[in-house]
């Protein structure tokens, strides 16, 4: 096997085995200053020899190609940097035993007296010499030409391995060095300007020594040199374009010269190892994207006189915790600080007049919330006060649970239709909101008639409620895990994009309500086999059909009575499979109250059903019960009972027909009908003493009676009718003649008066009461000489009076006298003591059949 020898001058001595296997090392032998002083020309064996044949050595790839002119074939092998080995000089050089092939390739600082293999001009007074070892030399005065990303430069870059700028030479042009397999460039301090992308993509660079009085550096000069981990800008430089450093991902500091007026966009973009950058006082804008995806940035320091923070300019840096805004910023972009995982604060500087925070989240002094910061976790409550939700506040807030939207909170704005804060798992408003309104985690406008959006955590099924009119723009887009939405009756507009990408819907029923379904309402559904069309076209006849279900393979169902003989041609466009054997709507007629716990639900009959399910709903907003399956499609009625008394009931119906593999395919649901009972239950509220001989029983009036009849029971005996009522708005009865101290249970039910007969409403609860003497009042407590002489009012029915004193509001009572005579309205204390107080209470008692039945306690007097 023969080898070639490729002497790096001045270093190193390479030695390549041809043909070399894939991955085999690489002889390195080092050389003496002294042996390389000069150039070293090639030693050429006989057996070397290749006839027509050039090798090129590509440092990029670290192949050694070795290709015959005339040939199409061209063979490569690895040249693993990993495998060379290099050693200290020695200043000898190991001798070989075989013959080499020596291939010089000189460094930088070391001159190049290989043969030119290529010149010419590259600007007015500049031009340019390529060596066969892959020098390129830029000579003269002036600019440089500007070339284009791919096609104009004279030179092959691939074979540019270093590059000698000479002085004079004041500008490098665009794109002149971009791609080339260059490692390390000084830079003569006649350049002014770096043209864009001029050294952009050069994979291999790792140092570069910039001139001090350059003054621009256009786009993207650096970007993509992802082996260059520093550089040192010039003083004088007062700009940075766009893209600069952009994947520089080995860079680890950047100082930012003190007379830098901006930073344009992208300008560090995914530089991941930056962890400190201070920007100095003298940046007034900082661009969009400019230190994006800067993942390790851990500390940022913004100083007085940044006016300007463009959208994404820090997006994405994970390792950020907090952010301070001096008073000087005057716009700060949407999306400035998004998605910076860690961050749990944006502080504002005392003074600024565009600006403040609160709980660590940025507003706008026009009290809109601009960035919440990622880092926060669990439910945020937007503050009190808040008038606006930016479109992207919430943008990569991940780890939120729950966003809240404060009473004053009048505008939710979308970014391209999608608020931010959809990623959160819940919804929520606060209920004084005028503008809003959520349920279940979802939010609406305040009358609930628009679903505005659903929480893309959102999993399973989802009922849409029915008091909902338009799916709002991008409702449920990218909910992936929902599996189902029912879309109830009473919904009109699907809105545009409103379902994109729920790509685990497998089947929608489009209601015969709908009457628009907007652009790409079910784009990238891709799982959706199955449609089901219940009303009229819905869908634009202007070519638009085609993005409603773009990417959707389904079979669709419709009423053909409804859409007619030219809808499935209409439709093929939109890769609809057509079936035209849907029942159409069916519209329930009536439902009727049949006494207090029961409706009759009537319908017309519809044709092609094989039978129908019958639904209710108890209040508006809550979802529908099942009720039954009738087989038949003769059937037009049916009875609902166990209901309550004069509550309203919701009802809906749908038909149903067999598809031949047995599946029941049904029909729209019918508009909701309402209906009750005849009347209500009512209900006892107190039956009270109203003397010794009467009791009051009160209960709640029932908005549907035109009266009542009131009952009474005796302790084990039957239930007596006391009166009839004929008021509906009565809610009270005194009923006279009682026991004193005896029990009664009262009941009380209402009726309507229907075509000259009451139709009564279920018996009330049994209350219960008793009749006592009235509670008896001291009306004087006289303090005479060791005594004191109480009055008090005549109860009556009493048969008597008992009387009690105290010494102290607090203290115990003690018995004074009973007094058996009802009329008595008078007595005195005799024997009291000086000096102490008196306090006075009593109560009346009725006999009956020999015992006392008390009322109660007069309120207690103090003697005077």
């Amino acid at each position: 096997m023969k080898k070639r020898k490729i002497v790096l001058a001045g270093l190193l001595t390479v030695s390549l085995a041809v043909p070399m296997p894939v991955g085999a090392a690489v002889e390195v032998t080092e050389k003496s200053e002294a042996e390389t002083s000069a150039p070293c020309e090639e030693e050429t064996s006989e057996e070397d020899e290749i006839s027509g044949s050039e090798e090129i050595f590509t440092e990029e790839e670290g192949d050694f190609q070795e290709s015959d002119e005339g040939s199409d074939e061209t063979e490569e092998r690895e040249y693993p940097e990993e495998n060379i080995q290099k050693e200290e000089l020695s200043g000898e050089s190991e001798s070989e035993e075989t013959t080499d092939e020596t291939l010089t390739v000189v460094e930088q600082g070391v001159e190049d007296t290989s043969e030119i293999i290529g010149e010419g001009i590259c600007g007015e007074n500049v031009t340019w010499t390529l060596t066969q070892k892959g020098t390129l030399t830029l000579s003269g005065t002036g600019p440089m030409e500007d070339f284009s990303r791919w096609t104009s430069r004279p030179w092959d870059r691939e074979r540019v391995n270093w590059v000698i700028i000479e002085p004079g030479v004041t500008s490098i042009g665009d794109y002149s060095l971009f791609y080339a397999n260059i490692k390390e460039i000084s830079i003569p301090e006649s350049v002014t300007r770096i043209g864009e992308e001029a050294f952009g993509s050069c994979h291999r660079l790792e140092s570069i020594e910039l001139p001090s009085g350059l003054t621009e550096i256009g786009n993207g000069a650096f970007s993509e040199c992802n082996r260059l981990e520093s550089i040192e800008l010039p003083s004088g430089l007062t700009e940075i374009k766009n893209d600069v450093f952009s994947g520089c991902d080995s860079l680890e500091s950047i100082e930012l010269p003190p007379g830098l007026t901006e930073i344009g966009n992208d300008v560090f973009y995914s530089c991941n190892l930056l962890d400190n950058v201070v920007i100095p006082e003298s940046v007034t804008r900082i661009g969009d994207g400019a230190f994006e995806s800067c993942k390790n940035l851990r500390n940022l320091t913004l100083q007085e006189g940044l006016t300007e923070i463009e959208d994404s300019a820090f997006e994405g840096c994970d390792s950020l915790e907090e952010i301070v805004l001096p008073f000087t910023v005057s716009r700060v972009g949407d999306t400035a600080f998004s998605r910076c995982d860690n961050l749990l604060s944006i502080q504002v500087a005392e003074g600024n007049q565009s600006y403040y925070s609160l709980d660590g989240a940025l507003f706008s002094q026009d009290r809109r919330l601009v960035t919440c910061p990622a880092g926060k976790a669990g439910d945020y409550e937007v503050p009190e006060g808040t008038v606006t939700v930016g479109g992207r506040a919430f943008y990569g807030c991940n780890k939120l649970e729950a966003v809240v939207l404060s009473s004053a909170v009048k505008d939710v704005e979308q970014y391209w239709g999608y608020m931010s804060f959809r990623s959160a798992a819940r919804i929520e408003v606060s209920e004084e909101n005028p503008y809003y309104s959520s349920l279940d985690g979802v939010l609406f406008d305040k009358e609930k008639t628009e679903l505005v959006a659903c929480p893309t955590g959102r999993t399973g099924t989802y009922v849409i409620p029915d008091s909902v009119k338009v799916i709002g723009l991008y409702a449920f887009e990218e909910c992936e895990d929902l599996t189902e939405v029912t879309i109830t009756n009473g919904v009109e507009v699907i809105g545009g994009r409103a379902f994109e990408g729920c790509k685990k819907l497998k089947e929608v029923s489009i209601p015969a309500s709908v009457k628009h379904i907007r652009s790409g309402a079910f784009y990238d559904c891709t799982r959706l086999k199955k449609i089901v069309f219940y009303g009229e076209n819905p869908i634009p006849n202007d070519g638009s059909e085609l993005e409603i279900f773009q990417y959707v393979v389904a079979d669709a169902y419709y009423c053909k009575e409804i859409w007619g003989e030219e809808m499935d041609q209409h439709y093929q466009a939109a890769t609809l499979t057509f079936h035209d054997c849907v029942p159409c709507p069916s519209e329930i007629s009536q439902v009727k109250g049949l006494g207090y716990n029961a409706v009759e639900i009537s319908w017309e009959p519809v044709n092609n059903a094989e039978g129908y399910r019958l639904y209710y709903q108890e209040e508006s907003g809550e979802p529908w019960k099942y009720i039954t399956q009738l087989s038949g499609g003769e059937n037009t009625s049916y009875v609902h009972t166990g209901l309550q008394s004069g509550k309203e009931y919701t009802y809906y119906l749908r038909a149903y027909h067999s598809l031949d593999d047995g599946e029941k395919l049904f029909g729209a649901y019918s508009a909701g009908k309402t209906g009750k009972t005849e009347a209500s239950r009512a209900k006892i509220n107190k039956v009270q003493s109203w003397g010794y001989n009467a009791l009051k029983i009160s209960w709640d009036a029932l908005e549907s009676a035109d009266g009542y009849r009131l009952y009474y029971q005796e302790p084990g005996s039957a239930w007596k009718y006391v009166t009839q009522i004929a008021d509906g708005d009565a809610t009270s009865y005194v009923h006279t003649g009682r026991t004193t101290g005896k029990t009664y249970t009262y009941y009380v039910r209402g009726y309507r008066n229907v075509d000259g007969q009451k139709a009564f409403g279920s018996y009330s609860a049994g209350k219960s009461g008793k009749s006592l003497p009235r509670q008896a009042k001291i009306t004087k407590a006289r303090e005479g000489k060791n005594q004191a002489t109480l009055s008090w009012d005549k109860v009556n029915g009493a048969s008597g009076y008992r009387i009690y004193y105290k010494n102290s509001e607090n203290g115990k009572w003690h018995y004074v006298t009973q007094i058996g005579k009802g009329s008595t309205t008078s007595y005195t204390h005799k024997g009291i003591k000086e000096g102490k107080d008196y306090y006075y209470t009593m109560r009346a008692y009725r006999t009956v059949n020999g015992e006392k039945v008390f009322g109660a306690y007069a309120e207690w007097k103090q003697m005077q």
